[in-house]
Formats: structure tokens, C-alpha cells, sequence
């Protein structure tokens, strides 16, 4: 098995909303009381026109992450996005990092977490947070193994439902070398 992270291109959308929507959908029906507003949600954030726009907006990094050359997973990186309870004046957000259940535990998701940090450490962020669902301890572990550590609370609306969720941050070392 071979994995690879490299950065999305605008010829990636359609991946991107494959990915998108199955992990999504695997990660969160279960939270859902209403099946059509979890389609409208993924009809609306997973569609290949607004990916495309968003890969080509300069605030935006993605990363696809390939097991034996399929797309197993990808990451959204905001360069720039402040949370009021992250003290760092220079904030990066690790907006969405989602892996295939097929291919969870064969390093997808830790080598897509390591291309968010080198790109933090790249833009010289202070910290690099995220918000993970309440009740998702398999990733409240991972971050926590990565250095993350809880730094507030957060919750999200998705049609008539609130959903809570933490905000974890990690301080960003700046590497004082280039590879």
C-alpha cells in the first residue's frame, strides 16, 4: 500500500465531493432526525461548482491524500480565520479533514493532518484550530495525539438542528529550516 498527499487542482472537485459527501454521511446520519435536511446539507456544501470556486480562492489550500493512487481522503485549510477563543493573532482553520471509511487506519487522515501543519508552519500561523463534533471520540483522540487540545466550545446549524461541537487548537512551531 502506498499513500501520497498532495495539493488539489481545480481538476479535483468531483473527488473532493465523493469523499465529501460519503464521509459526511457515514460520520453524521446518525445525528440527524431529518434525512432530508442531511441531503439538502450535502446537496448544498458538496456539489463540484462551489468546489471549484473554493479551491481557486486564494484563503483556501486542499489536499487529497491517495492509497495506492485512489483518493482516500482530503483537507481544507483557511489560511486566514480568526475564532474569538483562539488567543493568536494569525489563525488558520482545518476546516474539513475527512477519510473514506475504507480507507481509515492506513495513515490516510495523519498524512493529511501533517500537509495542514506544513502548510501552517509555511504561513506562519500562530495556531491552526479546528471544531470536532462532541460525541466524535475516535477523532478527539487523533487530535489529541497530534498536540490539539480543547480550547473552547463551538455549535453549528444545519436546518432546524444545533450541533455542538469543540474548538481544539494547536500552537504552530515555526520551523527555522527548509526541506
Amino acid at each position: 500500500m502506498s499513500l501520497a498527499v498532495r495539493k488539489a487542482t481545480e481538476a479535483d472537485p468531483a473527488a473532493i465531493v465523493i469523499v465529501g459527501r460519503a464521509s459526511f454521511y457515514d460520520t453524521f446520519v446518525n445525528l440527524f432526525t431529518s434525512h432530508d435536511e442531511l441531503e439538502r446539507y450535502l446537496d448544498l456544501t458538496y456539489n463540484a461548482d462551489r468546489i471549484q470556486k473554493s479551491i481557486s480562492k486564494q484563503n483556501n489550500s486542499y489536499f487529497l491524500a491517495l492509497i495506492n493512487e485512489e483518493v482516500a481522503g482530503f483537507a481544507k485549510i483557511k489560511k486566514t480565520s480568526r475564532h474569538e477563543v483562539i488567543k493568536s493573532e494569525n489563525q488558520s482553520e482545518l476546516q474539513r479533514i475527512y477519510v473514506l471509511k475504507e480507507y481509515h487506519g492506513c495513515g490516510a487522515g495523519q498524512g493529511l493532518l501533517d500537509a495542514a501543519i506544513k502548510e501552517a508552519q509555511e504561513l506562519e500561523t500562530g495556531e491552526l484550530w479546528l471544531d470536532v463534533h462532541t460525541s466524535n471520540e475516535k477523532a478527539k483522540r487523533f487530535y489529541e495525539k497530534n498536540g490539539f487540545s480543547k480550547a473552547g466550545n463551538h455549535t453549528f446549524t444545519i436546518g432546524a438542528q444545533t450541533f455542538d461541537y469543540y474548538v481544539m487548537a494547536l500552537p504552530i512551531k515555526v520551523s527555522t529550516y527548509k526541506i
